[in-house]
C-alpha cells in the first residue's frame, strides 16, 4: 500500500524516511486504516500491505509498534513544550507548515516543486532544532 502512495507522492516519500516510524509500522498502520474505513477483515487488512505474506501476529505487533512511536512522538513535543524547548510559535509554525503540505494535491505536482516544498519543510525543521 505505502509503495504505491510513495511512487505518486513525493512528499509522502522523502518524509517517510525521516520520521521515527519505520515504513514497515507506516504500511502496516495505513492498511488497518483503510480496511477499517472498508470494513474488512483483519486476514483482508494484512492483504493491503505491501508484504502480504505475514502472520496476523505479526501484522498486529507491527501495528502496535507504530502507534507506540506514534505516541512517543507527541509525548515528546508535549514533554519539549513544556520544558520551554519548542515554543507556542514553534508549535504553530509546525501546524501551519503541515497544513500547507496538506492542501498540497501531489499526485498534480512536479517532482521539482515537492522538493522545493521539501526543502522549506528541511529548513523549518532545522531552525526549530537549532535552537535546541
Amino acid at each position: 500500500m505505502l509503495d504505491d502512495i510513495c511512487k505518486v507522492n513525493y512528499i509522502i516519500n522523502d518524509l517517510s524516511h525521516k520520521t521515527s516510524i519505520t515504513k514497515t509500522q507506516l504500511d502496516t498502520l495505513l492498511s488497518n486504516i483503510e480496511g477499517k474505513k472498508r470494513n474488512i477483515t483483519l486476514n483482508n487488512r494484512v492483504q493491503l500491505r505491501d508484504k502480504k505474506t505475514i502472520k496476523i501476529g505479526a501484522f498486529l505487533r507491527s501495528y502496535e509498534q507504530a502507534k507506540f512511536n506514534i505516541k512517543s512522538s507527541i509525548y515528546t513535543i508535549i514533554l519539549l513544550q513544556y520544558l520551554g524547548l519548542l515554543t507556542d510559535d514553534s508549535l504553530n509554525l509546525i501546524i501551519e507548515t503541515s497544513n500547507i503540505i496538506s492542501q498540497t494535491d501531489n499526485e498534480n505536482i512536479s517532482k521539482e516543486s515537492s522538493d522545493n516544498i521539501l526543502d522549506i519543510v528541511d529548513e523549518i525543521v532545522n531552525k526549530l532544532t537549532e535552537q535546541l
